[in-house]
């Protein structure tokens, strides 16, 4: 059996948390266990932010670690201890969870990393961002957020839905009339508005 597993699917603890979720790449699983902040982020918020991964995510990760313990020469149980916190607290989103999605993720990803395509098919059946470190998910059509910037969406999610600003239907009135009365009206319409 492989000694990075950390438990199977059914035994998993499976929650929803709140209405934000956020989809992390196996580079997030990889920091989150060798680094300090990913693996801050992720203990703080989980309570608030559902988190999850695409089971292929889990098997990159584990690859990974498996091969950076050996080269880096890492302490393999102490690694595999944390790496098993963070894949109790990441819900493993299986494949029948979002290959729904896979031809639209992969016709937005081929051309970029053909190998994430289940990262963006999960964001795109759980309607959320994806966090990661690889540049190339920058413009595939779902939000991505980088470590450092990921507390942003984390800690309040109202912070990136501002409010449209309308005006009133008076103050309304007033920029349509400047607007259209010709060259000098809108002018004087932005003095007297801004002061």
């Amino acid at each position: 059996m492989n000694s990075w597993k950390s438990s199977s699917n059914a035994e998993r603890e499976k929650r929803i948390v709140g209405d934000r979720s956020l989809v992390l790449d196996a580079n997030i699983l990889i920091r989150a266990v060798l680094g300090r902040r990913a693996r801050q982020l992720i203990q703080q918020y989980s309570p608030e932010v559902a988190l999850f991964s695409p089971d292929t995510a889990f098997l990159e990760a584990e690859e990974h670690l498996a091969r950076l313990c050996t080269e880096r020469s890492l302490p393999q149980k102490e690694t595999q201890v944390v790496y098993k916190g963070i894949s109790a607290i990441v819900q493993e989103l299986p494949a029948p969870g979002y290959s729904m999605h896979e031809a639209e993720a992969r016709a937005r990803i081929e051309h970029l990393d053909p190998d994430d395509w289940p990262v963006l098919a999960a964001a795109l059946a759980l309607d959320c961002p994806v966090s990661t470190e690889d540049r190339h998910f920058f413009g595939v059509g779902v939000p991505t957020w980088i470590t450092d910037r990921v507390e942003f969406y984390m800690a309040n999610k109202e912070l990136l839905k501002p409010e449209k600003i309308k005006p009133s239907s008076e103050e309304g009135q007033e920029i349509h009339t400047a607007c259209s009365a010709g060259p000098g009206s809108f002018q004087d319409f932005h003095e007297r508005a801004i002061g």
